[in-house]
């Protein structure tokens, strides 16, 4: 079955690749070498659409990760327990913890996922002045790794893929709101717990903050914005010692910074929607699942809850 994530790795690149070098040509990129000889071939279709164009291309490439998030939760509905309907006024519950199997699907869609955001990112920090071609070497090799099973749960790789997700550009869809609230949050969080209201995930180089407007979304745990996150609670981030090595809510939401990483800012939009709005999958939606496997991978008692092994 792994085939199937190297299957869909190659449709992504190719869809991203498309997506980027038309959105490039309609801002007047002039590109060079693979991606010149690429955009050569969109060129016409790029002067067709005249103004049209860089739309199109943002759209094809949102519905590009919308359709592949779509194929892998569809893939994985069949194991969903019986008795959930959706939309789903809370997580469903579960008496011990649940790891649901591997199928093609899933395995496709989430090559699609890895794949488109490997083209983006690799093709947009080409573009960097003097360093870019060491930047797209460096984003296309650990992204893809994702897609290598033995080697996406392997946590020294899951550090160097939190890590490197700083640099990401799609990764900053979701990044660059997180520091934004971050910034706004420090006095409020500071107030409520001080210094202990903040922490640094050293193995996936993430930013956890508890307190102040953390719990303006309404959620009761937390959520992630890219290599942010954002704790509710009523005790300080620095009370819960090895939070972010053992399974608990930190290390979970550490999980959605790797999914950041590996798929992208879009799909982390997605699950959003997914999770709380439409069809309201709470925790059995897709982004989740991936993220608990994150947590599951730490040493300790599992959370009881519902998880994929894509992380562990």
């Amino acid at each position: 079955m792994p085939l199937f994530i190297l299957l869909g790795w190659l449709v992504g690149l190719v869809l991203g690749a498309l997506a980027t070098v038309t959105a490039l040509l309609s801002l007047g990129f002039a590109l060079q070498g693979v991606l010149g000889a690429l955009g050569g071939v969109l060129a016409p279709i790029v002067a067709a659409l005249g103004s049209l164009a860089l739309a199109v291309a943002i759209l094809f490439l949102v519905m590009g990760f919308l359709v592949a998030y779509l194929i892998a939760t569809r893939s994985i509905a069949p194991l969903l327990p019986a008795g959930a309907t959706f939309p789903l006024a809370a997580p469903f519950p579960t008496p011990v913890p649940v790891t649901l199997a591997a199928t093609p699907g899933e395995f496709f869609g989430r090559g699609l996922l890895i794949g488109m955001n490997v083209s983006v990112d690799v093709i947009l920090l080409s573009l960097v002045p003097i360093v870019g071609p060491v930047l797209a070497t460096w984003a296309f090799t650990v992204i893809s790794l994702a897609a290598v099973i033995f080697v996406a749960r392997n946590r020294v790789y899951q550090g160097f893929l939190g890590w490197s997700a700083w640099l990401f550009p799609l990764s900053w869809l979701a990044t660059v709101f997180g520091l934004l609230l971050f910034i706004i949050n420090i006095p409020f969080a500071f107030t409520a717990f001080g210094i202990g209201a903040f922490a640094f995930d050293w193995t996936t180089g993430v930013i956890e903050t508890r307190g102040g407007l953390s719990g303006v979304t309404g959620f009761n745990s937390g959520f992630s914005l890219g290599n942010f996150t954002f704790l509710a609670g009523t005790t300080a981030a620095g009370a819960a010692a090895g939070r972010f090595t053992t399974p608990s809510t930190s290390s979970h939401e550490t999980g959605h910074s790797l999914n950041t990483a590996a798929m992208g800012g879009v799909v982390l939009w997605i699950n959003a929607i997914d999770e709380n709005i439409f069809p309201s999958s709470e925790n059995l939606a897709y982004g989740e699942l991936t993220a608990e496997g994150h947590s599951r991978n730490m040493p300790g008692t599992a959370v009881a809850d519902f998880s994929l092994r894509l992380w562990f």
